[in-house]
């Protein structure tokens, strides 16, 4: 994933380069002035990566590094595309890394670094893929207590819904 399209919460319009637009969370709000389309605003703050951003407004006490922050935040803005899948028995598949999802509670863990990679599950041997079409693997959607809300008008973040994506 690289290119980000965000939609304000409040209008509806995409946020484009010099689009100037409020980033609101339940505790900080913040001013951007420019978006470069792969997740980075300038804001009051300085320059955000929004999914790190959005990570730490969620997950405040976690010990990762920017990049696994980065692949936290993508995985709770976008669970259409999910990184976490479970099985019957409650096992874990995902491809975040593995010091992401301990620090979450989830376990137990396995690493996903092929979807095309064949497993057992339910007495069935097929790639990983194939279980998740079969409904044998079933998204394990992250909790998102603070969802992101962009707006182009500063308001309370409680009274918007959340901020769309596509890329």
């Amino acid at each position: 994933m690289g290119f980000f399209s965000f939609n304000l919460a409040d209008t509806g319009e995409v946020v484009h380069r010099n689009t100037k637009c409020y980033i609101l969370s339940h505790n900080e709000n913040l001013t951007a002035s420019y978006y470069d389309e792969y997740g980075n605003f300038t804001t009051n703050k300085g320059v955000i990566n929004i999914f790190e951003w959005l990570a730490g407004q969620n997950y405040p006490g976690l010990k990762l590094c920017t990049e696994e922050m980065r692949q936290l935040g993508i995985a709770l803005q976008c669970p259409d595309e999910p990184l976490c899948f479970r099985d019957v028995d409650m096992r874990y598949y995902t491809t975040l890394p593995l010091s992401v999802v301990k620090q979450l509670g989830i376990a137990p863990v396995k690493s996903i670094t092929d979807f095309g990679l064949e497993i057992e599950l339910e007495e069935v041997r097929a790639s990983i893929n194939d279980h998740i079409e079969a409904n044998r693997l079933l998204a394990h959607p992250l909790k998102v207590p603070h969802p992101l809300k962009i707006a182009k008008v500063p308001q309370p973040y409680s009274e918007l819904p959340t901020s769309t994506v596509t890329y």
